[in-house]
């Protein structure tokens, strides 16, 4: 744990947890403020954010982003040294991959005719 990968971004958990306890400590909101403005059963799910073991859901997330008067993906800490080119070559296979995905289908829909 401590990154996630989506779409080739990389976010550091660890520090997005850094930066979500940063801006309510800013905003004078403790945990048990949050756990309640958005409605959480427990304060765990908070703590989770904060000790960055977990990224809060979109849900979420949006809501922290309202209470801190921000854009979602300002919350949001992504590596910066991501390597680009194992980047590059994933989307070159996905495109391959689509490429083959079309190829199948069309091939199908001819033969169906």
């Amino acid at each position: 744990m401590g990154k996630e990968r989506y779409c080739g971004a990389v976010i550091d958990v660890a520090a997005t947890g850094a930066a979500l306890r940063k801006r309510a400590e800013a905003a004078g909101l403790g945990v048990k403020d949050i756990q309640i403005s958005l409605g959480l059963l427990s304060p765990q799910p908070v703590y989770r954010w904060f000790g960055g073991r977990r990224l809060p859901s979109v849900d979420n997330l949006y809501a922290l982003s309202v209470m801190f008067g921000v854009h979602m993906e300002e919350l949001l800490v992504f590596e910066a040294a991501a390597d680009e080119a194992d980047s590059r070559r994933q989307s070159v296979e996905i495109r391959e991959a689509d490429g083959l995905a079309i190829y199948i289908m069309n091939a199908r829909r001819a033969a169906a005719f």
